[in-house]
């Protein structure tokens, strides 16, 4: 993130087919950097990045005050949330940039605070999109889907790791990674019972693999026996009998 993602994003972005029209970016706080935002903030190009909540910050949130900053939206599920727009200045940028603040109540209707701004939990948005607050908060979230894949690629395929320092080499160990994530998908639902078809590669690993087991022999012939109150019995043997 940050500055050393400079050099990455440029390459991707050289990569990508010339098409006409906007290129929008959109990322998390791991890319809180002047550097990252200078990139993006040419024509042709949008974005929308999420800000480290650092003491500057939420001092600033903080003096947000007044109930005209606020507009109540509600999720589909029926909780309220409230979206503002200021313009913010930190101490590592060369300019002010328009930011997009929203926050949410986690503390129940009846509960009171000494101070109100600990009712509920914020979130800061960074870009030059001229949209709306609601419409630049919407867009960012459209990656929140996203989050549960980069995790399970990180924790389950090492997808974080990048073993030179070539980008089409790179590249191409981020692919097979891909390709074995895919493989682990089509497993799972080819192999496993429904019920496991949400578990991570780090929870079949922990539960159908790197498992304890007791090497017995038996007519000169070794084999490796589970233990008899292993909880997933029947269904390692059921996923064995459909390898078969």
């Amino acid at each position: 993130g940050g500055t050393g993602a400079v050099p990455f994003m440029k390459a991707t972005i050289a990569s990508l087919p010339r098409v006409r029209g906007t290129l929008f970016g959109r990322f998390d706080s791991g890319f809180d950097s002047e550097h990252v935002f200078r990139l993006w903030e040419i024509p042709g190009r949008r974005y929308a990045a999420k800000l480290k909540l650092r003491p500057a910050l939420k001092h600033h949130i903080h003096d947000l005050k007044l109930p005209k900053t606020w507009t109540k939206y509600r999720c589909r599920d029926g909780r309220e949330f409230e979206v503002g727009a200021t313009r913010y200045h930190a101490k590592a940028w060369s300019r002010s940039r328009r930011v997009v603040v929203v926050r949410k109540r986690i503390a129940k209707p009846h509960e009171a605070f000494l101070f109100e701004d600990a009712a509920y939990e914020y979130q800061a948005i960074v870009t030059n999109m001229d949209d709306s607050p609601v419409d630049v908060y919407r867009f960012y979230n459209g990656r929140c889907g996203s989050e549960n894949y980069i995790k399970e690629h990180q924790d389950g395929f090492a997808f974080e790791q990048f073993p030179t320092n070539a980008f089409h080499a790179n590249y191409a160990a981020q692919v097979m990674k891909m390709i074995a994530y895919n493989c682990f998908q089509a497993f799972k639902r080819k192999l496993m019972p429904r019920s496991r078809w949400s578990d991570t590669a780090q929870t079949v690993r922990r539960l159908f693999i790197r498992i304890p087991c007791r090497l017995v022999t038996t007519g000169g012939q070794y084999t490796l026996k589970l233990a008899d109150h292993y909880p997933f019995q029947k269904q390692w043997h059921q996923i064995r009998k459909r390898l078969e």
